[in-house]
């Protein structure tokens, strides 16, 4: 050859270029699906009970065993995705006393409802607690309520 290279030089070249084209265009995917999901935040959120009459429960009774919804409304949410979202509910102390772990369907539109619940029992700590809703390990927003 009159540059020098053998066949095999040229195929391992080939080959090289070739996997280099590979991670190139897989790092560049994952770049556009981390953007598209830092992307994400909510638009509207809300605590209400199973019956969802629009409006948004500020103060909880306990007495008596309420199935409460964190309702909410995200934006920007990427067609053609599942998102996985999480919600960790906290009593006054600070402390994680439930947390919802789900992946949606697949989404169709950029303006998405969802949703995660939790049963405040009647031995629930009364005060101040907090729902916090996450996208992967990214919190995107939170609410407080009071547990009576």
């Amino acid at each position: 050859m009159e540059n020098g290279l053998t066949q095999t030089q040229l195929r391992i070249a080939g080959g090289l270029a070739a996997a280099a084209g590979a991670i190139a265009i897989t790092g560049f995917y994952i770049q556009q699906n981390r953007q598209a999901i830092d992307r994400v935040s909510i638009q509207q959120n809300r605590i209400t009970s199973v019956q969802d009459d629009g409006g948004n429960l500020t103060v909880i009774s306990r007495q008596n065993n309420p199935e409460i919804f964190y309702r909410t409304t995200l934006k920007d949410a990427p067609i053609g995705k599942k998102l996985s979202l999480s919600c960790d509910w906290i009593d006054p102390s600070g402390q994680v006393v439930k947390q919802n772990r789900y992946q949606t369907r697949e989404i169709d539109k950029p303006i998405w409802n969802t949703q995660c619940r939790y049963q405040i029992g009647t031995a629930a700590a009364t005060g101040n607690w907090q729902v916090k809703m996450f996208v992967e390990s990214r919190a995107i927003g939170s609410t407080s309520f009071e547990v009576k």
